[in-house]
């Protein structure tokens, strides 16, 4: 019981964390868009039973809109909760990349379809 209660306050803690950086966890003054998508693979990874990876393959300087960021970071914030909650996957890949016309955001998952 002990355990269970230390891992409920650890992710209400994280929660706190989460709020505390802002509406916008992709925005320039945390990071940018990989940095947050890079701590919420390893978050992600940390807080579940399952291998997360973050790649990047950027042909050009991601420069996209602060809103866009966001978009794309809470895009792939719900794909993971999807892939953890409903896929039964052991492992999960997160990859952002980037030419000169467009972003591209895939997550994958060894889980069932």
């Amino acid at each position: 019981d002990l355990e269970y209660l230390s891992q409920i306050a650890s992710r209400a803690i994280e929660t706190c964390r989460g709020v505390a950086r802002g509406l916008s966890p992709a925005g320039e003054v945390q990071g940018g868009l990989v940095q947050a998508l890079q701590d919420l693979t390893a978050r992600v990874a940390a807080m579940h039973t399952v291998q997360v990876k973050f790649r990047q393959s950027l042909e050009v300087p991601l420069r996209i809109l602060p809103a866009t960021g966001d978009h794309v970071y809470r895009i792939a914030q719900e794909a993971l909760a999807n892939a953890v909650k409903h896929s039964g996957a052991s492992r999960i890949e997160v990859e952002l990349q980037t030419s000169p016309t467009k972003v591209r955001l895939q997550v994958a998952d060894n889980g069932m379809a």
